[in-house]
């Protein structure tokens, strides 16, 4: 009987044998403190994985391991991008009511706000334990979030304080806020950045930078900064004591931007338009590099020039229409297409599943 992982996968957990039913339950009796951090392709090994991750594998691990009350960061049922081999992710102890309860606004709201939190906190280049206890009593008290979503969303902070999620990731979500949604959002990271009673030259420079993801002058940071409640004197002490009336203004603007973040998510799950069809092409690409990749497809290998004639020809940049196509196949396959540089060879036995 086949017991490898690629095989167990096609079953629910409950149906797994005996012997790699257990080998789920010591994963998850191995989380220390709750969390365990490792690369992806370890977490693999210790399921007896015979093989690379495709996403039809990646989902059907993430459910064996939530049957067993373990969830994973990234949270690739929720719709995350998928982990390569070498990519860390974070296990821990979820709760039965996880997977209901992970795409609901208000925790995709804590989630964005929690990580642009963190890239304040980070700006400096220490992320130290004062700070780390700071987020987690942020999440702790965070509103309208059930217990589950808090222990998904300290995993969550602890995968990102390993692989942190670049400003980028956040621009597109946080665009449509009108002007003055971004101008609260700025100043609750100003006046976060001045929990610790100190601001310095690195996080300054990290809050203009997040101004300008918001669309917000960069200028105004020093006048938010200025804004900020004032601390006593407890503050100014070594360590990272805050005052009563800080912890309140705190609180308080963590409760308008969890609202104003909430709205972007509700209506984006309430008032999202259908999308109109699109017509696939090869491995969903779109209609040019789809087009491209038949036309390498003609021939086994190719030399580099010639590939850039190619792209040139169809108005495609060469080395990023090449990285979309293995991208796509290695989402699909686990494995890239196209292999080399000069030559560049086709991988066959995947052309000719692409076609198939």
């Amino acid at each position: 009987q086949d017991e490898s992982l690629e095989a167990l996968l096609q079953l629910p957990a409950s149906l797994w044998p005996a012997q790699a039913r257990s080998q789920l339950e010591a994963v998850r009796d191995s989380l220390q403190q709750g969390r365990l951090s490792l690369s992806f392709a370890e977490l693999g090994g210790k399921l007896n994985s015979a093989g690379a991750f495709n996403k039809d594998k990646t989902l059907g691990l993430a459910r064996a391991l939530e049957s067993v009350y373990v969830g994973l960061e990234p949270d690739v049922l929720g719709g995350a991008k998928l982990p390569k081999a070498e990519d860390r992710v974070v296990l821990f102890h979820s709760r039965p009511e996880d997977g209901q309860l992970r795409s609901t606004p208000s925790y995709h709201a804590a989630a964005v706000a929690i990580g642009l939190a963190f890239n304040v906190a980070m700006a400096d280049g220490d992320f130290s334990q004062d700070e780390a206890d700071f987020l987690a009593e942020r999440i702790n008290s965070w509103p309208d979030l059930s217990e589950a979503q808090k222990l998904r969303l300290h995993a969550h902070l602890h995968m990102q304080k390993e692989q942190p999620i670049s400003l980028a990731t956040y621009k597109k979500k946080l665009e449509p806020l009108p002007l003055p949604a971004r101008a609260t959002i700025g100043k609750f990271l100003s006046h976060l950045a001045q929990a610790d009673g100190t601001v310095s030259p690195s996080e300054v420079k990290l809050l203009e930078k997040l101004y300008k993801t918001l669309g917000l002058d960069p200028q105004t940071v020093f006048g938010d900064l200025h804004k900020a409640p004032p601390a006593s004197a407890k503050a100014s002490t070594p360590g990272f004591a805050l005052d009563l009336d800080r912890i309140a203004e705190l609180k308080k603007e963590t409760e308008q931007v969890t609202a104003i973040l909430r709205e972007v998510f509700a209506d984006e799950e309430v008032d999202k338009p259908e999308p109109e069809p699109v017509p696939s092409g090869l491995l969903g690409l779109d209609s040019d590099h789809s087009v491209f990749l038949r036309l390498l497809f003609s021939r086994a290998s190719w030399r580099r020039q010639e590939v850039e004639d190619a792209a040139s020809d169809m108005g495609l940049m060469t080395d990023g229409a090449l990285e979309q196509i293995n991208e796509a196949s290695y989402e699909k396959f686990a494995e890239v297409l196209l292999e080399g540089d000069d030559p560049l060879e086709i991988n066959p036995q995947l052309m000719e599943m692409v076609l198939a």
